[in-house]
């Protein structure tokens, strides 16, 4: 479903690969003509890393880039969708279009004329929340076909394999006009970004797209990465801890799992019991997850299941 993704402008990090999507959207709407289209519409508790055009569609309230507002692109932003991924699926369509979705067709048609790109992260918020979406996602990607507008997704977290699926967009069965995808690209061993697109974008966006390569054969490889996301595990250990006082929520997206507990936490105190139970995790807010690697053992896995229901009394 994903074919028509060609071309793709590599980079060195992911901040810069959103940064390459905006000038792209800018770019394609301009070589048409239609220089009215120069602001992006996102949702809020979203961040999208720390170049400049990246920063303009972060959430200045809930990151740490307040201090550069009034110096960048003035953006509009959205509420994010409250409804789960996981909802129940006979209210879920409901749900959606009253609480999530009709304040952003509201938004989204009174500024179409001046939006170029609709910028979002990919199925699963991270420094927001890790908070997982998928029918709020179909929807946003309909009103941008009816309003021409190009949908640009971040997967910079989630992309090939994280959440089961090779694309978090799969999720919600639709394809992006733009897809930037970082870690996974080299597990963290080498700074390489992809800002990828269609041929028709590269076509009618130039700018320094001549660095782009284009292919008339799939790029995407095919391996048995699905079968090493772990997920059964991850729900057999992780689900229980819903019985606990203090755990709000319980979210699992393939290789990702979220304990949400019903305070902040110190994170300098669990960290360092984390250690003591040798592992290493990084809690924030009210938030312990794990994005364990697709080759991680059983045994290993366990550890850092075991490491989170350990720390749950110490909050």
């Amino acid at each position: 479903m994903f074919d028509t993704l060609e071309c793709a402008l590599l980079a060195d990090f992911g901040s810069i690969s959103v940064d390459n999507a905006m000038k792209m959207a800018l770019k394609y709407y301009h070589s048409m003509g239609d220089t009215s289209k120069k602001r992006f519409l996102t949702i809020k508790k979203g961040y999208h890393g720390d170049a400049f055009g990246a920063v303009s569609v972060c959430d200045h309230v809930n990151s740490r880039h307040g201090t550069y507002n009034g110096f960048l692109p003035e953006n509009i932003f959205c509420k994010a969708p409250e409804v789960r991924f996981d909802c129940c699926e006979k209210d879920v369509r409901k749900l959606v279009e009253e609480l999530d979705v009709k304040p952003f067709a509201e938004i989204i048609n009174t500024h179409h004329s001046e939006v170029s790109g609709v910028v979002m992260e990919s199925i699963v918020q991270g420094a927001g929340g890790l908070r997982m979406y998928h029918p709020y996602l179909k929807r946003v990607r309909e009103l941008c076909d009816e309003l021409d507008i190009l949908l640009i997704l971040g997967e910079v977290a989630v992309g090939l394999g994280r959440t089961g699926m090779l694309f978090g967009f799969q999720h919600a069965g639709i394809v992006p006009d733009i897809v930037c995808l970082v870690k996974t690209l080299t597990a963290g061993y080498l700074t390489l970004s992809a800002t990828v697109t269609t041929r028709k974008m590269v076509i009618r966006s130039p700018m320094d797209l001549r660095a782009a390569s284009c292919t008339d054969k799939p790029i995407w490889p095919i391996r048995k990465w699905k079968s090493q996301t772990n997920r059964s595990t991850v729900e057999n250990e992780l689900l229980p801890l819903l019985e606990h006082p203090i755990v709000a929520d319980v979210r699992i997206l393939g290789a990702i799992g979220v304990v949400e507990v019903m305070k902040r936490v110190n994170v300098e105190v669990l960290q360092e019991r984390f250690i003591k139970a040798g592992a290493w995790i990084r809690p924030f807010g009210n938030i312990i997850y794990i994005l364990p690697p697709y080759v991680i053992t059983s045994e290993g896995l366990t550890v850092l299941t075991e490491a989170i229901r350990s720390v749950l009394d110490f909050i």
